[in-house]
């Protein structure tokens, strides 16, 4: 099976796009990359487009400039586009026939640090920005107590949309 991850952006963060390929025990990411910034929204859904063709899935954040990006991949034919709303709540809703999930961030995130940590998601050497997001990614405590998920520095969408490629592996299992 393959999923794709996307995390659109535009003017301050990248989009970016992750693949990733497993058969429900390991995984592996076979390609992931941010655009350009300012990259133009009609450009960027037709290359979302031309990489989805091969995915079993595509997963994007359809928070900010993403649901209408959504909204465009589907009305020109893109197949099994899911649209993810990253949430701060504690549970995962999925709705098959809407082909949308709710997801809290922590459990966006969670799943993917597992897999990396118990090594069953591969990411090669040559991935390098990938790489650097995961280890710069963290938890941190607001002021009122609230816990915020986030780069230290730089950008996040990279590994934002690994995790959303990785979710996409668990959506089966809230179906059932």
């Amino acid at each position: 099976m393959k999923c794709l991850g996307i995390d659109v952006g535009k003017k301050q963060d990248p989009s970016a796009i992750t693949s990733i390929e497993g058969n429900g025990q390991t995984f592996k990411v076979v390609a992931a990359q941010a655009l350009p910034l300012s990259m133009p929204y009609d450009e960027q859904t037709s290359l979302f487009e031309e990489v989805s063709v091969t995915a079993d899935m595509v997963l994007v954040d359809c928070g900010g400039p993403g649901q209408p990006v959504i909204d465009m991949m589907r009305k020109n034919g893109a197949k099994n586009v899911w649209a993810v709303a990253i949430t701060s709540g504690k549970r995962i809703y999925v709705s098959e026939e809407h082909q949308s999930i709710n997801v809290p961030k922590g459990s966006l995130i969670a799943n993917l640090s597992l897999h990396a940590e118990k090594r069953l998601l591969h990411v090669p050497e040559a991935m390098r920005d990938l790489r650097s997001e995961m280890l710069n990614f963290h938890a941190a405590f607001t002021p009122s107590g609230n816990v915020t998920m986030q780069a230290k520095k730089g950008h996040d969408d990279i590994v934002l949309s690994a995790a959303l490629a990785m979710i996409g592996f668990r959506i089966r299992e809230f179906l059932e």
